[in-house]
């Protein structure tokens, strides 16, 4: 006969509490989710439509001492307290998704942990993530493996997109990744470790104080970033090439466009990207990367290394071919930087 055991300490504590102590109080779970835009999406605009009981109830840990998050290297004192669920119904509620109205109060189920990789644990419990969000958790594990016993740590919420480092590698890397392919834990170490100088020159670029200083309309992308870390690492070794590679970031973060009656590269990828509806070059009029986006991604490495070399040729003059083809061209003088450093200031496609 299987022994019973005392479950009494395996209990939730619960409490009461109002939605403003839930707001104010609670902190959003350390793991990358976009919650204003699920909150959008019309399976949770119609799940939480008219309140349920089960919707009042939420949970969240309390840290039992002070820690530190390993990937990030932020610190949390002892008594933190993180939800790991309802974030998306309160987004919903602010934004008057509930005929009902917003609640006063809520159940909260909570426990103590004593680190954050169990915070996140905690979290997965109640995720009801998308098979991308779940890969892209795995960028944590990741993370921490490669960068964490050197004091290194990316802070970045872009970084945090598996898709932009697995496009980025499967471009520097053919023989060793495909394109689209999903990757586990150890893939991720893998591409974290290669892409590393590229990871956290990117970072620095981020978080400078002109990067999206305008609050443009040019959404950033999963696709902006992988361009941008294949094009620091074909270029790192030439420091005019990436001045030009920052002012591209920073130009297209504000959709500083030129005025030119021959508009430079960077504008037109800027133009691009602003109406993706309308766009020309853009995977599915969305720019998402997958595995039918290759004349896409080749776009983007076209326009950045144009916009390098300060070319303003317009793409007509060379072919439909010649853009759409650019991939290739882009991964053959890759790897002829590499192989022939020495002559990285030679290499390149004129444009």
């Amino acid at each position: 006969m299987i022994e019973f055991t005392d479950s009494n300490k395996n209990f939730y504590n619960t409490d009461i509490i109002t939605l403003k102590e839930w707001r104010t109080e609670w902190n959003v779970c350390p793991i990358q989710r976009d919650h204003s835009a699920r909150a959008k999406e019309e399976k949770h605009q119609k799940k939480f439509k008219k309140r349920h009981p089960d919707h009042l109830q939420v949970n969240g840990v309390v840290l039992s001492r002070d820690c530190t998050d390993l990937v990030t290297n932020e610190f949390y004192p002892k008594g933190t307290k993180f939800k790991t669920n309802g974030h998306t119904r309160d987004v919903c509620w602010k934004n008057g998704v509930c005929e009902d109205g917003q609640p006063s109060h809520l159940k909260l189920n909570w426990r103590e942990v004593d680190s954050i990789d169990a915070v996140r644990a905690e979290f997965g419990i109640f995720d009801s993530a998308t098979d991308a969000e779940k890969v892209n958790d795995r960028i944590y594990g990741a993370y921490r493996n490669a960068f964490s016993y050197q004091g290194k740590f990316v802070k970045h919420p872009h970084l945090y997109k598996v898709g932009a480092l697995s496009f980025a590698y499967a471009a520097c890397e053919p023989e060793e990744w495909n394109r689209g392919d999903t990757p586990s834990t150890g893939d991720i170490l893998l591409m974290a470790a290669t892409l590393e100088p590229a990871i956290f020159w990117l970072q620095g670029i981020f978080n400078d104080i002109k990067f999206n200083s305008r609050k443009n309309k040019v959404k950033h992308t999963i696709a902006m970033t992988a361009a941008y870390l294949a094009s620091y690492m074909k270029h790192k070794d030439d420091e005019v090439a990436v001045e030009r590679l920052k002012q591209f970031i920073i130009r297209v973060s504000n959709a500083q466009v030129d005025f030119d009656d021959t508009s430079d590269c960077c504008t037109r990828f800027i133009n691009e990207w602003a109406d993706p509806d309308k766009s020309t070059y853009l995977y599915g009029n969305t720019g998402v990367l997958c595995k039918g986006s290759k004349d896409m991604e080749g776009y983007n490495l076209l326009m950045i290394d144009s916009y390098i070399k300060d070319s303003r040729l317009g793409m007509a003059t060379r072919g439909r071919e010649y853009w759409k083809n650019y991939y290739n061209t882009w991964q053959s003088a890759y790897q002829e930087k590499k192989q022939n450093p020495l002559l990285s200031s030679l290499i390149g496609t004129t444009p």
